[in-house]
């Protein structure tokens, strides 16, 4: 069963293609990263799913909903919404709010639950990132990897259907990028949930994904599995990754774990 399918996806500005007709599903349970040059359009299909953006032609689906027909329907696209949770790059946290309240924000903006429930909730979430105990710090007193943990607690507040993550290692240090990632894999397993990455580090991304999306000039040039590119090695694939050639591409894949 696939949560999220693109069709035939134009989007661009004014004159400049960003995506030229692409086509993909995620299935169900599934992480998918997506790679690409910056502008090649990774970012823009988030965008696309959670309907801050629309594409010129073609449909975009989440779950029951076909987003890229929600602009004039407000009330549906907020519903979509929230079965959608985004973990933005560097956090992007409330400065002025304490861990708790950066986290119960989008539980007192959806639902009607007592401050009781909503303790409990929020307690719920930071524990499942390995967090206890921070509710009253402040953002600016967290590191860096402690930021982008409670962050995600708040992306799983409402409990969605679907993660989405934007360069979510990007600014950790190699311990925080690793304790991220497993959280990722074990909120993806243990939540049954479908997730999507848009990420620069190439190794981290593919320990843990099911399935990888590599975009070059407005087209999909891969949409496979990490297994099938280690023992393909296609020339794109390679040409991506800063010049690798057949006579490199050994030593290469290599680097990056593969």
């Amino acid at each position: 069963m696939n949560i999220i399918s693109f069709n035939n996806v134009f989007f661009g500005y004014d004159k400049k293609k960003i995506l030229d007709g692409i086509s993909f599903n995620l299935p169900k349970g599934t992480i998918t990263s997506v790679f690409g040059s910056s502008g090649a359009g990774k970012t823009t299909i988030l965008k696309l799913i959670s309907g801050q953006s629309f594409p010129n032609s073609g449909t975009v689906t989440f779950d029951e909903f076909e987003v890229s027909s929600l602009g004039s329907n407000k009330n549906k696209l907020y519903n979509a919404r929230s079965r959608m949770g985004l973990l933005f790059q560097f956090g992007a946290l409330f400065t002025d709010l304490n861990v708790f309240d950066n986290i119960a924000f989008p539980i007192r903006e959806n639902s009607n639950l007592d401050e009781e429930s909503i303790h409990d909730l929020v307690k719920i979430k930071l524990n499942a990132v390995g967090l206890n105990g921070i509710e009253k710090m402040m953002p600016e007193h967290l590191s860096g990897g402690m930021a982008r943990r409670v962050a995600l607690a708040r992306s799983i507040a409402l409990d969605p259907f679907l993660l989405m993550y934007d360069e979510p290692f990007t600014g950790l240090d190699p311990l925080s990028v690793q304790i991220i990632s497993k959280l990722i894999k074990q909120l993806n397993d243990s939540l049954g949930l479908t997730s999507i990455l848009v990420s620069h580090d190439i190794k981290t991304s593919l320990e843990i994904s099911d399935r990888i999306i590599i975009l070059s000039n407005g087209k999909i040039v891969y949409n496979t599995t990490p297994d099938e590119i280690a023992s393909t090695y296609g020339e794109k694939f390679l040409e991506f990754f800063g010049g690798v050639t057949s006579n490199n591409k050994s030593k290469f894949m290599q680097s990056i774990g593969l």
